[in-house]
């Protein structure tokens, strides 16, 4: 149902392949497109081969921020329901549909693997955008300081500029605003994962596509230890090609998935 690509020769391989690949490697990056059906076949059959052929430790969660780690844990011990986590989750501003993702938190779950919220709250990130990047130091549970946020490369300013809307209430922001919204976001995830991994081993984890993949995103961030990145993206696998031979700073070693339908 899917196709992968290693972008550095532009030849196909299996998912075995990939993850003999990845023997090395203490986090694997899977940058999605949110909420497509094909995509989430993907990751599942990632995260039970991963656990199979190299044993995981964490799953990483864009879709929850590090506040509802114990909404989360309480799910994956059985003390609350799925209906009562999509409750709980409903009252924050997190946003994402949780029942599409449901197949997913629960073979995680059944294989033993830890979950884990590596997202700041939207109101921090909010709060970061009208402020900059001194507001991190006034939030008492933050991962990170102001000292730890940069844009990083030229890289990952440009391409961030592309990206963000010219129309919408996120328009009515300053750029450098949003720059450091998103800075923070993937210094956080950065953070975050860096724990998990010193706690749990090797782990999955899942964001969108411009959290994993720009340089200067969150994989870059974490220094050691090693890593994979993965995009999901179709429309423009080959601009992440070309990104990756221009750069040529071995962030990653990416690796595209287009959907054979």
């Amino acid at each position: 149902m899917y196709l992968i690509y290693r972008i550095a020769d532009w030849r196909t391989l299996e998912l075995p392949q990939l993850l003999e690949e990845s023997r090395g490697v203490r986090a694997i990056f899977f940058g999605e497109v949110h909420q497509i059906g094909w995509i989430l076949l993907v990751e599942l059959d990632l995260l039970r081969a991963a656990s199979s052929m190299l044993g995981l430790g964490f799953l990483g969660l864009e879709m929850f921020n590090y506040r509802q780690q114990r909404m989360l844990d309480s799910w994956e011990a059985g003390r609350i329901s799925w209906k009562e986590l999509v409750e709980a989750y409903s009252r924050s501003r997190e946003g994402f549909d949780l029942n599409h993702y449901e197949p997913l938190l629960r073979l995680a779950r059944g294989l033993g693997v830890k979950l884990i919220g590596v997202m700041p709250p939207r109101e921090l990130a909010a709060e970061v955008a009208r402020r900059g990047p001194e507001a991190v130091d006034s939030f008492p549970d933050s991962p990170v300081t102001s000292r730890d946020i940069g844009t990083g490369p030229k890289e990952y300013r440009g391409t961030l500029e592309r990206l963000f809307p010219r129309t919408g209430p996120m328009a009515k922001l300053s750029l450098e605003g949003l720059l450091a919204a998103q800075a923070f976001k993937d210094s956080v995830i950065a953070a975050i994962v860096r724990k998990a991994v010193r706690s749990y081993g090797r782990g999955i984890v899942v964001t969108g596509w411009a959290h994993s993949e720009i340089p200067g995103s969150a994989p870059a961030r974490l220094g050691r230890p090693d890593h994979l990145v993965i995009t999901s993206r179709n429309a423009t696998i080959r601009e992440v090609a070309m990104e990756r031979r221009e750069l040529k700073k071995g962030l990653a070693t990416y690796i595209a998935l287009r959907s054979r339908w």
